[in-house]
């Protein structure tokens, strides 16, 4: 008789095991179609030793104690989790992660002597954590994450054979406990978004020789400046701080060979980046965040195999003389910065290039002609807010995949790029702010993904006339042409024809944002007269603005079908108010 069962593909209710199987010691349901509650005829597997429930349909919580490992995770479970682990002493592994139990963690869990590994991360379990679980003398990893647990985290005691602690995104407050820089060979620590506060001593951590994952991101906490630390971590892999009130790159990265990720992000660090930061990582190096901080150089990129670099909102002076970029490099993000001059063509030397964001520096000169050449990669392409001037002069291929284009804030000038046409997945468009001396851009309405589109605050001029294809900018939701000079009468035609405007099919009760992975579109919009910045972009938000321009005749009633309107400006006009524009549909404006 086979001591092993696994089922996949059942579904149903399951109704009785058969006694045959009372000698069987492994029972594997994880990913079946299985719901309802747990026979009683379970009762009689005398010999069940390991039992998976892993994604099955709200199977509920059973016991015996001749269990090892338990594993309940991906289900729909709720309440509290049954108070009934006194007695089992075989239990290994208790795997409760991504339901809905509530309540706190059961006091018999810290019976469990031979527990090595606890995982009910992504629940509702609230109040404290118990401190006879951080004494537990086989725990090997703990896993808490994503709760609402608080109060403080206990002393570390007689656990020396813990090396994964999580107690991520919970509610936990007061000091980190010191005992836990006397763990024997931990290799894995996050306590990332809670409220801890103090200050942590580098000395202290550096004695954590085999640590290759560390987060403490997103707390109050504050690190003692030291340029040197007593112990080498050269087995770091992943450092996240970001948040934790640095002044200065922290010493423990010294020596760190193989670390693939580090994020610094929202600190304090200011001045030069240190020369021996050079040598961090040079081939294991994939992420790189300095963003949000106060350093006023960044010379080299010797890192050959890094994917992301994110410098955006620091104090970086002087030109933009980027080295030679790796190949492997997806996004670079200087934005916000002091930088001044030219942007060099070198920055088209990275071919593989899918983020590029320069925005909001003191550049002078044209854009490089060479940035359309990198299109079959690049996503995004942002250069807003620089100075720039000349003619835009990118040309994009035929497999050209951007989707955002943000030129707003120069001072370009002359027609719109026609390879625009090309990019068939834009979905933002914004060239506002410039010296665009053109007619409205008919031949954008191809583009079949396009859903914002703003050139106001140019000089483009005209009537808008008619649409050219049956169904015009089928994504558009938010148009601006203010402040510029169009005539002639309102597009009434265009406006009959928005299709994505008169959408009511969506879910209002789930925010939305456009966004582009590690970019986030965002846009200006003027509310009375007031220019705001908006930092996310809704994707079901809906805003047409033809303020500004001299457009005449009649408001047409067609304007009343655009349905999920957010804001309608025509003001500044020559226009007649002699329409009725129906108050139901425009409940929203």
């Amino acid at each position: 008789m086979s001591r092993f069962i696994r089922q996949q593909g059942a579904c149903g209710l399951l109704t009785r095991i058969h006694l045959e199987y009372s000698s069987l010691k492994v029972l594997d349901l994880s990913s079946t179609g299985f719901s309802g509650v747990l026979p009683e005829s379970m009762g009689d597997l005398h010999s069940l030793e390991i039992l998976c429930l892993h994604q099955c349909n709200s199977l509920a919580l059973f016991h015996r104690h001749s269990l090892t490992l338990l594993d309940l995770s991906s289900n729909n479970l709720r309440g509290p989790i049954p108070d009934v682990f006194d007695n089992n002493t075989q239990l290994k592994k208790l795997l409760f992660s991504h339901n809905l139990f509530a309540g706190i963690i059961p006091p018999s869990i810290t019976n469990l002597s031979n527990l090595a590994q606890l995982d009910i991360s992504n629940n509702l379990i609230g109040g404290s954590i118990p401190s006879s679980l951080f004494s537990l003398p086989s725990l090997a990893s703990l896993d808490l994450r994503n709760n609402g647990l608080s109060g403080q985290i206990g002393e570390f005691l007689g656990a020396p054979s813990l090396v994964h602690v999580d107690l991520s995104g919970n509610q936990l407050r007061g000091s980190i406990p010191s005992s836990i820089f006397q763990l024997g060979n931990p290799t894995d620590l996050s306590i990332s978004a809670n409220n801890l506060t103090g200050v942590l001593d580098l000395q202290l951590l550096s004695r954590l020789k085999s640590l290759a994952n560390l987060d403490l991101s997103d707390n109050d906490l504050s690190m003692s400046n030291s340029k040197y630390v007593e112990h080498d971590m050269p087995n770091l892999s992943k450092v996240s701080l970001s948040g934790c009130n640095i002044t200065e790159i922290p010493a423990i990265l010294r020596n760190s060979t193989s670390i693939g990720y580090i994020d610094l992000s929202g600190n304090k660090i200011h001045g030069d980046t240190p020369s021996w930061m050079w040598d961090v990582g040079t081939e294991s190096l994939t992420y790189l965040n300095l963003s949000h901080n106060h350093l006023t150089s960044f010379e080299q990129v010797p890192w050959k195999n890094l994917i992301i670099l994110d410098l955006h909102s620091n104090l970086i002076r002087g030109p933009l003389t980027p080295p030679s970029l790796p190949n492997s490099l997806l996004v670079f993000s200087q934005a916000s910065n002091q930088l001044t001059g030219y942007i060099p063509g070198s920055i088209c030397e990275t071919k593989g290039l899918q983020i590029l964001d320069l925005s909001r520096k003191n550049f002078v000169g044209t854009i490089p002609q060479c940035l359309g050449n990198i299109s079959p990669s690049l996503l995004v392409l942002d250069l807003q807010e620089k100075g720039l001037s000349g003619t835009i002069s990118l040309t994009f291929g035929e497999n050209a995949v951007l989707r955002s284009l943000h030129l707003n804030g120069n001072k370009f000038e002359g027609l719109l790029p026609r390879s625009l046409i090309n990019c068939m997945q834009l979905e933002a468009l914004d060239l506002s702010g410039n010296k665009l001396n053109h007619t409205f851009p008919r031949w954008l309405e191809t583009l079949p993904s396009l859903r914002v589109l703003v050139l106001q605050s140019n000089r483009l001029h005209g009537s808008i006339g008619n649409p050219r294809t049956e169904f015009p900018f089928p994504q558009l939701r938010i148009l601006y042409l203010s402040s510029n000079e169009f005539t002639g009468p309102l597009p009434s035609a265009y406006f009959a024809k928005l299709k994505a405007m008169m959408s009511t099919d969506q879910d209002g009760s789930r925010l939305q944002y456009m966004d582009q992975v590690y970019y986030q579109d965002s846009m200006n919009e003027t509310m009375k007269g007031l220019e705001v910045h908006l930092p996310k972009i809704l994707v079901t938000r809906t805003t047409v603005d033809l303020s500004s321009n001299k457009f005449q005749g009649m408001i047409p009633d067609v304007i009343g079908e655009l349905g999920l309107h957010k804001g309608l400006n025509l003001s500044y006009n020559n226009l007649e108010v002699l329409g009725f524009i129906s108050a139901k549909k425009q409940r929203n404006l």
